[in-house]
């Protein structure tokens, strides 16, 4: 009986709705990204027309308002968000628009789905976070503490249930890990053991010379996962007001 309950939660939370006509609008805000790469900061784009399985969107932009290249044939993945859950479909460029501003056209791959909790969005936000090495002993993982070789007092760049990233002056070494304590506005803290997957010089007007760090989460409890997700979720919401 337990099994077949968690088949039902996991099917209701990764339920179809009825067809993207039935789901998107124009001028709904959508965010666009390589299907799988939940660690990517998604693009921004807002729907311009919808109809049957065919989509016209404005151009993705970064997070820096750049246009983003894309191709003909290329599939990319389109989320957005209601007032229940979050939602994600795949479509497949199909052409462009031939005008000053041209926009995208797309062909659906299928209806939408809610978005599952471990394909999660990625918000750009800024919170106090604190980082220290971590080793995995007998009785599992630790922070080694003041002495550790890794000591990072900073603020968050971007966040998701998945991942955190965070400038730095210092070099943090890829596939090292560390304990990560994130301060999402009210007590207790998160905490979560990561991984780290890149460590990249940047360059910008307000970050020269700064490390770009990406964390994985490996080891996190499921209601600080939660916390996380409301959190990005509330940001995503918010994003949709301004």
């Amino acid at each position: 009986m337990a099994s077949d309950k968690g088949k039902t939660d996991e099917t209701a939370e990764a339920g179809e709705v009825k067809s993207i006509r039935q789901t998107l609008s124009t001028n709904d805000f959508v965010e666009v990204r390589a299907p799988g790469d939940s660690e990517q900061l998604a693009c921004r784009s807002w729907v311009e027309q919808v109809e049957g399985d065919k989509l016209v969107i404005t151009w993705p932009r970064d997070p820096h308002d750049i246009r983003i290249p894309v191709r003909h044939g290329q599939t990319i993945e389109l989320s957005f968000v209601r007032s229940d859950a979050a939602y994600h479909f795949q479509a497949v460029i199909e052409g462009r628009t031939a005008d000053r501003f041209p926009r995208l056209i797309l062909k659906t791959s299928g209806p939408p789905r809610r978005t599952q909790r471990r394909e999660f969005f990625r918000v750009k936000t800024s919170l106090p976070l604190e980082i220290t090495s971590a080793v995995k002993g007998a009785a599992g993982w630790a922070s080694l503490g003041p002495a550790s070789l890794v000591q990072v007092k900073g603020r968050t760049y971007d966040l998701s249930g998945s991942g955190i990233s965070f400038r730095h002056t210092d070099r943090v070494p890829p596939g090292s890990y560390v304990e990560a304590k994130l301060n999402l506005g009210e007590l207790p803290l998160v905490r979560a053991i990561c991984k780290v997957v890149d460590s990249k010089m940047v360059y910008s007007e307000r970050n020269k010379g700064m490390y770009a760090v990406r964390l994985y989460i490996i080891q996190i409890s499921e209601s600080d996962r939660s916390r996380i997700v409301r959190f990005c979720f509330r940001v995503q919401q918010s994003d949709l007001t301004q």
